[in-house]
């Protein structure tokens, strides 16, 4: 059984991280900039935002906001399978109302799905690497 504030945490952390990098993906289209520039000042929102939620929700949570951190944990037996269980669904529940919070900001429909085509091995290997660095600072930053 995880602590209350390790469920708050995780919900308002990944809430938080979906918000930013969602919300910051509908403003850089709004900005009509080059796609270029678009793609930079997103990736310096977004790991702004991550930097901000790991530096609030690491002291109450280990900041894991992504089922694959917390998969290495349960790997590394510094959580078992219930606790594991329980974060992964607040991480769900926040990073649900992060989304809803985002589309809603910017006036979009709540739910929807994107006509963008996002498959490839190109983009699948840019996703592994990322959720690897991911897992790999959150750890680094746990074990410090």
């Amino acid at each position: 059984m995880i602590s209350r504030s390790t469920f708050v945490a995780e919900v308002l952390g990944t809430g938080f991280l979906l918000a930013v990098i969602v919300g910051s993906g509908w403003a850089v289209q709004q900005l009509g900039a080059a796609p270029a520039s678009q793609l930079f000042v997103h990736a310096v929102i977004v790991g702004a935002g991550l930097a901000v939620a790991i530096i609030v929700f690491i002291p109450f949570s280990g900041a894991q906001f992504n089922p694959a951190v917390t998969l290495a944990l349960l790997i590394r037996r510094q959580l078992d399978a219930a606790a594991a269980a329980q974060i992964v669904g607040a991480q769900f529940v926040g990073g649900f109302f992060g989304l809803i919070l985002a589309n809603f900001t910017f006036a979009s429909e709540l739910m929807s799905m994107s006509s963008i085509d996002r498959s490839g091995a190109g983009r699948i290997a840019g996703e592994v690497f990322a959720t690897f660095g991911l897992v790999l600072v959150i750890l680094v930053l746990i074990d410090t």
